[in-house]
């Protein structure tokens, strides 16, 4: 992903992306970020850059407040993910699930 991001419906990339990380405000790590995902059920994007992770609001435009937290709070995820997808199931990177609670 490294400083742009694309939003994605299903497997097609929706039309004009990708943008930059600067659009969505100063809030995020300058040097870029690892992966990214949306969290359908708390409503909720996901950025993750190293040890780190950060919960951004898209209606503020904003990190929620406490951000970024170290990423060992999501249990099994490794540092600097490499893409990501959530299903029905929970949240795939390569061949890690982590199930939905």
């Amino acid at each position: 992903l490294g400083d742009k991001y694309w939003v994605f419906k299903e497997v097609t990339a929706e039309p004009g992306y990708p943008h930059g990380l600067v659009e969505l405000g100063s809030c995020l790590p300058r040097e870029g970020i690892d992966t990214a995902l949306r969290w359908e059920p708390v409503g909720k994007t996901y950025f993750f850059k190293g040890d780190k992770y950060w919960r951004y609001n898209e209606d503020k435009r904003a990190t929620d407040p406490g951000y970024p937290k170290p990423i060992t709070v999501w249990r099994g995820i490794p540092q600097a993910p490499q893409g990501a997808f959530v299903s029905k199931e929970g949240w795939w990177n390569g061949d890690l699930h982590i199930p939905a609670e």
